[in-house]
């Protein structure tokens, strides 16, 4: 593994990189924030490099229970940013939840990406959320109504509903033997989302 993927990046927050690449799935719309993508490398890979090599030695239902606690906090992130565009946050507090959301939204995609059955890599990666996220980004410019903010809100809401159907029906295709060969797709997976990075977010 190349050295300067165990460090942090200079990244230019006004780009985005596309995710497609590192997953090698071709209808996958992965586009995020370079800031919100290096912020998942940094915690999934830099200051955690243990993480999806303990992917093998863990239970699948573990496995499961750690991505329904990740749903969990994408539909708390939800319900902070409709408070806030409730009460006519500042364009600043509602950017700052947007970009949690976003961000846990990725760590949850970028998990469920590692488990290898096709059925379900497929069936998850290819999430409605992203392209939500990546579609409500003008909930952020000051150009829309507070109506059309909300609006926006509740398509993530139901986005999120769908995720979750899509989880329930695949959860018990991901099994132990699939955690194992989640464990060695990762250091490959995530050699390419570092070079990804590399190219198209640095200043």
């Amino acid at each position: 593994m190349a050295n300067s993927c165990f460090q942090t990046f200079d990244i230019n927050p006004q780009k985005s990189v596309s995710l497609e690449d590192p997953f090698n799935f071709e209808s996958a719309d992965m586009t995020l924030s370079c800031k919100v993508a290096e912020k998942v490398r940094a915690e999934l890979y830099v200051n955690n490099p243990k993480l999806f090599a303990d992917i093998a030695g863990m239970s699948a239902t573990k496995y499961r229970s750690d991505l329904e606690t990740q749903l969990g906090k994408i539909d708390d992130q939800i319900s902070d940013l409709g408070l806030e565009v409730s009460k006519s946050g500042t364009l600043g507090t509602i950017e700052v939840l947007y970009n949690i959301l976003e961000f846990e939204v990725a760590k949850y995609a970028l998990t469920m990406c590692l488990v290898p059955d096709v059925t379900v890599t497929k069936f998850s990666c290819v999430i409605g959320l992203l392209g939500t996220i990546k579609g409500g980004r003008d909930i952020l410019t000051g150009d829309i109504s507070r109506n059309a903010q909300l609006e926006r809100v509740e398509e993530l809401r139901k986005a999120l509903r769908k995720e979750r159907q899509r989880f329930e029906s695949v959860r018990q295709k991901i099994v132990a033997a699939s955690l194992d060969e989640a464990e060695k797709r990762t250091e490959a997976t995530f050699y390419r989302l570092c070079r990804q990075i590399e190219t198209s977010c640095l200043r």
